[in-house]
């Protein structure tokens, strides 16, 4: 689902999320219609996925710029 993700950021450079649709979204991402019902259902949820994904990667990567573990890779105690 990765290239599902980014297909919004991408498809919604320029525009505002209205202004696009799963066809396009689905055809950038190169998955099909299936793929993305199977995931999403509906635009809404795939920003919300794709907004939490950008957070989570901002979050890891001021974790490495720290120099602290990710919670995931943390030794048990």
């Amino acid at each position: 689902m990765a290239a599902t993700f980014a297909a919004p950021r991408t498809e919604w450079t320029g525009r505002s999320p209205a202004e696009t649709s799963v066809a396009a979204v689905v055809r950038r991402a190169e998955v099909g219609r299936a793929a993305f019902s199977l995931h999403c259902p509906d635009l809404e949820a795939l920003a919300v996925d794709a907004c939490a994904e950008v957070v989570s990667e901002a979050v890891e990567a001021l974790r490495a710029w720290r120099g602290v573990p990710s919670p995931a890779r943390r030794p048990n105690r």
